[in-house]
């Protein structure tokens, strides 16, 4: 099966969401930092005009929980259709020892940082259907969904409509006029606008 997700952004504070999630018997798992910073070949730097080509991409990982720290380096290979949606994600995470020590050595090989995101995430789930709330800061709040779910062998769905199907189950005030949100290419422009 291929790996497939949808996420939303949500019309609520991220206070409000979280009581309304404990308040209705959602099931709290874990609460983590993620931090991701996106690595693009220097010449390649005017070539990322649009979210597909962030498949150029590196991306250094740091994920911190209360009791662990992870560091990867990430590529990631996503499909999109005609109309720019992912279709299709595939992502390779090979532990590395040192975010700042694989930083360097990617600069010294002509890399540079295109951009860094900063997430606040939280697990939950509802009927053991397992979703990730993320929070950046300058951006809101998100919730993804995963065809699969991340801890367990629980199907969340089988296609985007099911996805969605189940996320309107929660009772969720998100907006719907976009199931792809993608958060670094919406960083990336809003940093954009504030260097005009």
């Amino acid at each position: 099966m291929s790996d497939f997700e949808i996420t939303v952004k949500i019309n609520m504070e991220l206070n409000e969401l979280l009581n309304y999630l404990q308040n209705n018997r959602f099931v709290f798992h874990q609460s983590f930092r993620c931090i991701d910073i996106f690595l693009i070949k220097k010449e390649e730097i005017d070539s990322i005009k649009s979210y597909e080509d962030l498949n150029k991409c590196i991306i250094l990982r740091e994920l911190l929980f209360k009791d662990k720290i992870l560091k990867y380096l990430v590529i990631k290979n996503k499909t999109f259709d005609q109309k720019g949606n992912v279709i299709d994600s595939k992502q390779e995470n090979i532990t590395i020892k040192s975010v700042v020590d694989t930083k360097n050595n990617y600069l010294k090989k002509g890399y540079i940082e295109l951009v860094r995101m900063d997430d606040y995430c939280y697990t939950f789930s509802k009927n053991r259907h397992e979703f990730i709330i993320e929070h950046i800061p300058l951006l809101g709040t998100f919730v993804e969904l995963e065809n699969l779910n991340y801890d367990s062998d629980v199907v969340n769905g089988n296609s985007v409509e099911e996805l969605i199907a189940l996320l309107d189950s929660f009772n969720l005030n998100y907006d719907k006029s976009d199931y792809f949100c993608k958060k670094a290419w919406l960083l990336i422009e809003k940093e954009r606008l504030n260097e005009v």
